[in-house]
């Protein structure tokens, strides 16, 4: 009951009452959806309601903790009522077939190449010849691609709002295939997007010009987006549309990637600041015009709200937006809204519009972040006093307070952390916000009027871009300031229960609370600090010796990573995309999937690996080799091997290039076999078959023996039939454990005569999804289960990781289990 008192006099009730809501909508997001679940809800709702009034009136404390309840079980309800509305109504039998679409577009059109994606808002669906209404406020995500240079033009006269109606094939958006990997299904899912609809011919798309509020938004955007091309080069004006105008889609991989690394993301994204340094900007000019304070305060949340709506409104630009309304509100009718509760009223009314913003990365580190700003800063600047000059206090308070806000939530979903973040925020961070940002505003007003002295700014803010992006860029590519690391969501809430008691110890020690009280809270301190440091040295000392051996899903290639018990690494193959057409130049996308930076390194960096000890290249077909085109720049290598004849590709001429500029040895692997120690449960041999240069590559295939204990891998690349024979005339095969079957399956692979030869228990097939050959075949496939082999398949399975320790093994599977 003292708890409850004390925060009672805190004042900022909204806050507590808001963390409850949260917990509420998180317990709703995974329950069925029943109507009876929502009436149960409804009715505890009311009678927690009831009791919370009772006390209120009989002038008890508890009428605040049953008011607490009542929120946990209105958000639980809120939930669930919203999710009912949310489903989605088309079958799932629809998958891969053409279906006809009427609705809204729900967001702008992106041009990347010959690739346009953007958001639909269905009302119906035709399915043979039948139209069928939509009751939800479903959502699909729309890929269209074109067939010529032309259409983007007739594209980019689309807008947010206008009304469209196209055919296409229904596909099902992708689940995470390999741990650590980005969930787009279940990120589509919590913006109401369970489908996606691949359409391939411009001339299955009706537009109607319907002008809406967006459109006008819309082309208020673009006439800003042109001033910035008009006066700074690329890829300076696609940083500025970004920084100003929300428009990412022109913004630089490589730059988004350089902050990214160095935690500095949240300068690109459109924040409180922004509207800070918007509001003080306009409200200086307002008072200079002579207007009273309530003209300037509506005339200012007028501009706050419309420039919301220009620049996109995503969850983090509401939230700026509400706090400073609300905010703005308070300073001009003289009403005392604490800071504390603007947050919490924020929060409410965003989450009652749509409660699955809590999913959302930016909108949970917005309003986490402002939280700490608003209640922790002074607490940390009064830490620093004595410690920091005055000159320094309040940027070193600032920068703590956020990376330490921060670091949680961002580790959690990003599974790394760049310790030259505190630096890079401390250096970085007033250049962009008082510097670029004003600048850019400024040239925006200079060239809406062709004023000359904004070609003079444009030039000045174009060079410190390109001056202040090298930097970044340069700082960015250091090595050995990363740290790699995932773990569960009761960590981030740990984390978040240790700064938070960091920033009250002072004030709990120094306060006039019960001496109990007290002596019982650090000795819990002690407590914790004690089981903490003996749980660390007790997971590292008695956590087993275990090796690992990952099939990663690439698609249609290979690649695989076998971790030693004493922590070596190996990767045999990287993946790859295999190109059948060469496109033009306009065709060509500003980002392209990258098997080896947006598959392999993700999942090395969840692995929390570093450095590959050793990099194995089976043989010289794409969809092995591609990826490491990409990693060689992305992750030290200490040692590269390859096959005899190495390189007789174009691809392979590219890849040595690379590996000589990076200065990273290779070791060539001649006829015979080749033995590499890991530790002293790790072995690797290396069979080179030793055809000549004109045989066909399949057969070029390096094949890699591996022991882990008494655990036995064999990895054939792409071996076929005549490989296959060769190796058994060569070598003294002996009997596996895991096969991992050559050439994806197909049926010039895996002959009677090597299963005979080896009696795998389980086969591994890298395969793609829906392959244009066919693998695996049918034929190898029946040969497999004759032999009364398990078979694992990335197509069905998604990654496969093998646990092996002195006992045996484990296989565990990304997607389904067995």
């Amino acid at each position: 009951m003292d708890l409850v008192r004390h925060f009672y006099k805190l004042k900022a009730p909204l806050i507590l009452l808001s963390l409850v809501w949260a917990i509420g909508l998180l317990l709703g997001r995974d329950a069925e959806v029943s109507w009876i679940k929502l009436m149960i809800g409804i009715l505890l709702s009311l009678v927690f309601f009831l009791f919370s009034l009772y006390f209120y009136y009989r002038r008890s404390n508890l009428w605040f903790v049953f008011l607490l309840f009542t929120f946990l079980y209105a958000g639980f309800n809120y939930m669930l009522a919203y999710q009912s509305q949310h489903q989605t109504q088309l079958p799932e039998d629809m998958v891969g077939k053409r279906l006809g679409i009427r609705g809204f577009l729900a967001s702008e059109p992106v041009i990347d190449g010959k690739l346009v994606k953007f958001q639909v808002q269905p009302f119906s669906y035709q399915w043979q010849l039948q139209e069928k209404r939509i009751q939800t406020k479903e959502k699909l995500i729309v890929n269209l691609y074109l067939k010529k240079e032309t259409d983007q033009e007739k594209v980019r006269k689309w807008a947010n709002g206008m009304g469209i109606t196209f055919y296409g094939i229904l596909e099902k958006p992708s689940p995470a295939r390999n741990p650590g990997q980005f969930d787009y299904s279940r990120y589509l899912a919590n913006q109401n997007v369970y489908w996606q609809i691949a359409i391939s011919d411009l001339g299955n798309v009706q537009v109607s010009q319907r002008i809406s509020i967006t459109y006008v938004f819309y082309l208020l955007q673009n006439q800003f987006s042109q001033l910035f091309d008009r006066y700074l080069t690329d890829p300076q004006s696609g940083f500025m549309k970004s920084l100003i105008l929300g428009n990412r889609h022109d913004l630089s991989s490589e730059i988004r990637d350089s902050f990214s690394t160095l935690g500095l993301s949240h300068i690109i994204a459109i924040s409180g600041l922004h509207l800070t340094i918007l509001t003080l900007i306009l409200s200086w000019l307002l008072a200079n015009l002579g207007l009273s304070r309530e003209k300037r305060g509506m005339i200012t949340g007028i501009f706050l709200v419309s420039y919301m709506f220009l620049v996109g409104a995503s969850a983090s630009v509401i939230r700026a937006t509400l706090m400073s309304l609300v905010t703005l509100y308070g300073l001009t009718f003289r009403k005392s809204f604490l800071s504390l509760q603007s947050i919490g009223i924020t929060f409410l009314l965003m989450t009652l519009y749509n409660p699955k913003w809590i999913y959302d990365v930016g909108f949970q580190l917005s309003f986490v972040v402002t939280f700490f700003l608003i209640w922790g800063y002074p607490k940390v600047e009064t830490m620093l006093r004595d410690k920091v000059p005055s000159l320094l206090l309040s940027t070193i308070a600032i920068l703590i307070i956020t990376q330490l806000a921060s670091f949680p939530l961002l580790f959690y979903h990003f599974h790394q952390y760049s310790l030259l973040s505190w630096f890079a925020n401390l250096l970085f961070v007033p250049i962009f916000s008082f510097a670029i940002l004003p600048m850019g505003l400024l040239l925006l007003v200079l060239g809406l009027f062709h004023l000359p002295f904004a070609i003079w700014i444009g030039q000045v803010l174009d060079f410190l871009l390109k001056i202040l992006f090298k930097v970044i860029a340069d700082l960015s590519k250091l090595n050995g300031f990363e740290v790699y690391h995932h773990y569960s969501w009761w960590i981030v809430v740990l984390l978040y229960c240790i700064l938070i008691w960091w920033l009250i110890r002072r004030e709990i020690r120094d306060s006039f609370i019960s001496y109990r009280v007290k002596r019982y809270l650090f000795f819990f301190e002690k407590v914790f600090l004690i089981l903490s440091i003996g749980l660390w040295f007790g997971f590292i000392l008695l956590s087993p010796e275990e090796a690992r051996v990952t099939m990663i899903d690439v698609g249609q290639g290979d690649s695989f990573l076998i971790e030693s018990p004493q922590g070596k690494s190996i990767l045999i193959d990287s993946g790859g995309t295999l190109s059948f057409t060469k496109e033009s130049e306009w065709e060509k996308r500003r980002d392209p999937f990258q098997v080896g930076e947006d598959i392999v390194l993700p999942y090395l960096h969840d692995q929390e690996i570093k450095v590959l000890d050793y990099a194995v290249l089976t043989h010289e077909d794409a969809d092995h080799l591609e990826g490491y085109l990409a990693l060689v720049d992305q992750i030290p290598i200490r040692w590269f091997i390859v096959g005899e004849g190495f390189p007789r590709t174009e691809l392979g001429e590219e890849l040595y290039t690379k590996l000589n500029q990076k200065q990273i040895p290779i070791k060539v692997v001649k006829k015979g076999e080749s033995h590499l120690s890991l530790d002293q449960n790790s072995t690797i041999t290396f069979l080179s078959l030793g055809l000549r240069p004109e045989e066909k590559e399949n057969n070029q295939s390096l094949i890699t023996y591996v022991k882990l204990y008494q655990t036995q891998f064999l990895f054939m690349g792409d071996l076929e039939q005549k490989g296959e024979n060769q190796l058994i005339q060569n070598y003294s095969l002996s009997t596996v454990d895991f096969l991992k079957v050559g050439h994806h399956g197909s049926q010039t692979s895996t002959t009677p005569t090597l299963l005979d030869h080896l009696h795998p228990r389980e086969a591994l097939i890298s395969v793609g999804m829906h392959n244009r050959y066919g693998h695996p075949s049918e034929e190898v496939i029946s040969r497999l289960k004759e032999n009364q082999i398990d078979i694992w398949r990335t197509d069905q399975d998604g990654a496969i990781i093998v646990h092996v320790n002195p006992k045996g093994y484990e296989i565990e599977k990304t997607l389904r289990k067995k």
